[in-house]
Order: structure tokens, then C-alpha cells, then sequence
């Protein structure tokens, strides 16, 4: 392996991995991430979804990783640059797709619990004797 191809590059090494990082970060600890998002368990098509959801996930990231990773190991057996910049176009062709997908959950679990509230809301206290009682 060439030293040299690695210090001329030395930007890109720290800059995929505080992508991957940031990406790690996003998909799993953020609001937005599969794992935060609540589902209604009472239904079983919810659930259903649910379960297809965080599987999609899980296997998008792992493949994301194991590609960036491949990535690296043959950037540095060919010493390409153009490979490190591929990866980075790689990274970018990820997060945009992952991230609508993230933020449309978000948005539609966001909207039902809404929904949700505001039903329960709306139904009338009960009275007994002018005193509210509500369940």
C-alpha cells in the first residue's frame, strides 16, 4: 500500500467516517429514525408496517456499510481517487432516499398520534350532578 496516496487523500478517510457517522447518528438516535417512530400496536396492519419498516432499514444501512467499507479497502488496493469520490456520491445517492423515507414516517406517525389525541379529546366529559368526570 502506498503511503502517499493516503496522506494526499487524508481529507476523504476522516470525512467518510464522520459521514457514516453522521448517518449512523440520523437513522438510529435521531426523531426521525425508525426506531422512534410509534405505530399503532392495536392494529395489525400498523404492526405489520412497522415490521417491514425497521427490517428495510436495517438491511439499507448494513448494506450502506458494507459498501462504503468495501469502498475504502479497494480505494487503497488501487490507490484511486476516483473511487473515494465515488463513495462520497454514494453516500450523498443514501442518505437523500433514507432521509424522505425517514421524514414521510415521521411525518404519517406524527399526523396519526395527532389525529389520535385530538379524538380523544374531543369526546364529551361525563356528568354527574354538574361535577365533570372524565375517563
Amino acid at each position: 500500500m502506498n503511503t502517499q496516496f493516503i496522506f494526499e487523500n487524508i481529507i476523504f478517510f476522516p470525512l467518510l467516517a464522520a459521514v457514516v457517522l453522521a448517518v449512523y447518528l440520523i437513522q438510529f438516535c435521531s426523531v426521525i429514525s425508525p426506531c422512534r417512530i410509534e405505530f399503532d400496536e392495536d392494529s395489525k396492519r400498523e404492526m405489520k408496517l412497522m415490521v417491514r419498516y425497521n427490517k428495510l432499514s436495517d438491511n439499507a444501512y448494513a448494506a450502506y456499510l458494507g459498501c462504503i467499507m468495501a469502498g475504502v479497502a479497494v480505494a487503497l488496493i488501487m490507490e484511486s481517487f476516483l473511487i473515494l469520490v465515488m463513495l462520497m456520491i454514494i453516500q450523498i445517492l443514501y442518505i437523500a432516499p433514507a432521509g424522505v423515507v425517514m421524514f414521510a414516517m415521521y411525518g404519517r406517525s406524527k399526523k396519526y398520534w395527532e389525529a389520535y389525541e385530538n379524538g380523544r379529546q374531543e369526546k364529551k366529559p361525563l356528568t354527574c350532578k354538574g361535577v365533570e368526570i372524565y375517563n
